[in-house]
């Protein structure tokens, strides 16, 4: 929760390891899996992962998972997350920021 609110973050999910998604601020995706995922696969895979994009209003998704993001400009992380012995990867926390003053410096 501490992460979801974080200044400039528009959601964070949790994923297990079967790419079940365990937690997010937005209550409504929790349980889905969502097909191709580039991506997540690779934070699966242990690699830190940053992309970046924007869903218009009147597109196509790119991605399953970017529904209810319509008219945003984001970033988006992978963090792969291992257990408390750091032994084993336990899942990837995915945090979608928006990067509000960048932004308004590129519109200027």
């Amino acid at each position: 929760a501490h992460v979801g609110a974080i200044p400039d973050v528009l959601r964070t999910n949790v994923y297990g390891m079967n790419r079940e998604l365990l937690w997010s601020t937005d209550p409504a995706l929790i349980g889905q899996r969502f097909a191709h995922n580039e991506e997540l696969d690779r934070a699966l895979a242990g690699e830190l992962v940053i992309e970046h994009g924007t869903v218009a209003d009147d597109a196509p998704l790119a991605k399953a998972e970017h529904v209810r993001l319509r008219g945003s400009r984001f970033v988006e992380n992978y963090l792969p997350i291992r257990d408390a012995a750091g032994a084993a990867q336990v899942g990837v926390v995915e945090l979608y920021r928006v990067p509000r003053g960048l932004n308004a410096i590129l519109r200027e």
